[in-house]
């Protein structure tokens, strides 16, 4: 009659210890394969933060380039045209730039293709402000439409994030560089309105929906920043002529309407208000280094724990082998032991 085979107490600790290792190095792996997307989500993050960034330098250009048109549009002398002559020398280089950023990403991106054939189309669009072919309210439009194109690219990575605190700075950068945009488009009606010496119904309206819009920006800006930024925002942007600018603001809306009764140097209000968009160029600046370094901490610290836990990993592979190992040697020591007494007990018999 056969005996039921009893496990020894080494074997039960050597099968246990091998079960508890397989978890672990699974789950190890798990682990590891968790942070190497992280790793890899942070360096494409890092690869289109760049491209965005070389985006919103060129905005920048578009944004004076679009000013000094939509002026030159209001004016009957040549008070803009040497100023955006040079600014559209300016602009070429920046959409240089951008595109030797942009090109590897243009064939998986349509949004990016889409900006690449609108910047192709304003040499077309320059000629036709040059001969006066343009209404003042499209070369708005043309430009602004590209500008928010541009933009829209740091708003999808907002979107994209899974990372929270990523996410609120990618926020925090858009509404920054929409509410710099706004400042743009504030400077190009007043800088029209002071050519013209007047501001009628229709643009005295988009005029208040673009200071609202931007202070609401600007408001979003500073809920998202971080601490530090938030505090250097307020110091660098109380500056730079806003006493000035509060006032010119405050002209406008009052004498809004009435003909010739603005009479202001349209030129002056440009480069006031150009003091501002820069201010608020070099803010960003300050938050997409901000930006980068937190996403740069984060990818380092995933690197760092994918190089850790590929070392668990093999090291827990190592000792389930052991084990293993061992387990196989045990019983083929006690099935050679067992054999010759098996023998002798029947030759006893």
């Amino acid at each position: 009659m056969n005996r039921p085979v009893a496990t020894s107490r080494p074997v039960l600790a050597l099968l246990l210890g091998l079960f508890i290792g397989a978890i672990a190095t699974v789950a190890l792996g798990v682990y590891t394969l968790e942070q190497r997307a992280t790793r890899d989500t942070t360096r494409h993050l890092l690869e289109h933060i760049d491209v965005a960034r070389a985006g919103s330098t060129l905005v920048h250009a578009l944004q004076r380039e679009r000013g000094l048109s939509f002026g030159r549009a209001g004016s009957t002398d040549d008070h803009f045209d040497t100023a955006l002559e040079h600014q559209r020398t300016l602009t070429d280089a920046r959409i240089a730039q951008w595109l030797a950023k942009a090109a590897p990403f243009l064939a998986a991106s349509p949004q990016l293709d889409r900006t690449a054939d609108s910047l192709g189309a304003l040499e077309e669009i320059r000629s036709d402000i040059d001969d006066r072919l343009l209404p003042a309210r499209l070369i708005l439009e043309h430009y602004t439409g590209v500008n928010l194109t541009l933009l829209n690219h740091i708003s999808r990575l907002s979107a994209e994030s899974e990372h929270t605190k990523t996410a609120q700075r990618l926020t925090s950068w858009h509404s920054l560089v929409m509410a710099k945009d706004l400042a743009g488009l504030e400077r190009a009606l007043v800088a029209h309105a002071y050519a013209a010496d007047t501001m009628h119904g229709p643009m005295f309206r988009r005029y208040m929906q673009v200071l609202e819009q931007e202070y609401a920006y600007l408001d979003i800006f500073r809920a998202n920043a971080a601490a530090r930024v938030a505090e250097q925002s307020q110091a660098l942007l109380s500056g730079n002529g806003l006493s000035a600018l509060e006032n010119e603001r405050l002209w406008v809306m009052k004498n809004a309407g009435v003909p010739n009764a603005l009479n202001r140097d349209p030129s002056a209000w440009f480069e006031l208000m150009s003091r501002r968009v820069d201010a608020l160029g070099r803010l960003e600046t300050v938050v997409v280094e901000e930006l980068e370094a937190l996403i740069d901490a984060r990818n380092e610290h995933a690197r760092d724990l994918v190089n850790r836990c590929a070392f668990g990993v093999a090291a827990g592979l190592v000792l389930m082998s052991g084990l293993l190992l061992h387990l196989v040697c045990r019983a083929r020591h006690k099935a050679l032991t067992e054999t010759p007494r098996s023998s002798l007990s029947h030759a006893r018999r």
